[in-house]
């Protein structure tokens, strides 16, 4: 319950694992994450990930959880073991809040996949990090994400304009947050059941 929890977790819920990846990981996760759906999600990124990248991607995530500012899983089904997303949350210690952002490949999308993902990262996040509030925001032109963090029980906060720069323009982004009272208030019929 506090910022002490161990940082090599697994959480499993009734369709999926998410867990930290692996080198191993690489392939499927450049399978995973290289469709242009995706990559236009991530507005800083314009091209498909290498393997170095990667690579590189699964090392950064990797220190960041040493040092206890971040918390990167990909999602993968139970049934087959396919990665088919990715779940994470930054984390603000002074503040105790959680920036979390999600994907899910286009062909697992609409399955409820990212709601399950997010929902069980957002538990973990208020019962064993501690946190007061998780947020997230999406671009207003992805409906999708926003009603992902909806039904997470997350509520819109307003909208940032000029928030995140895609190519030559700049886009809105919605702000959608949940705060621990929240959270409490949804019930065990909602929370740690996904």
């Amino acid at each position: 319950m506090n910022n002490e929890s161990g940082t090599s977790f697994i959480i499993e819920t009734q369709r999926l694992i998410l867990r930290r990846p692996t080198a191993d990981d690489a392939d499927a996760f450049m399978a995973a994450f290289n469709h242009a759906a995706v990559i236009d999600m991530f507005l800083e990124k314009e091209s498909m990930l290498s393997k170095e990248e990667v690579l590189e991607r699964f090392a950064s995530a990797e220190r960041r959880e040493e040092s206890r500012s971040g918390f990167e899983r990909c999602i993968y089904l139970k049934d087959s073991g396919k990665l088919v997303g990715g779940v994470s949350v930054w984390v603000d210690w002074e503040d105790l809040k959680g920036e979390v952002a999600f994907w899910c490949t286009p062909r697992h999308q609409g399955r409820g996949i990212a709601t399950e993902a997010l929902c069980a990262l957002r538990d973990w996040c208020f019962a064993e990090l501690g946190l007061e509030r998780i947020y997230g925001a999406s671009a207003v032109d992805n409906p999708a994400s926003a009603r992902v963090m909806e039904k997470a029980g997350m509520r819109l906060e307003g909208v940032l304009r000029h928030d995140c720069r895609r190519k030559d323009s700049f886009v809105d982004s919605r702000l959608y947050a949940i705060v621990r009272s929240d959270w409490e208030r949804l019930g065990e019929e909602s929370r740690g059941n996904t």
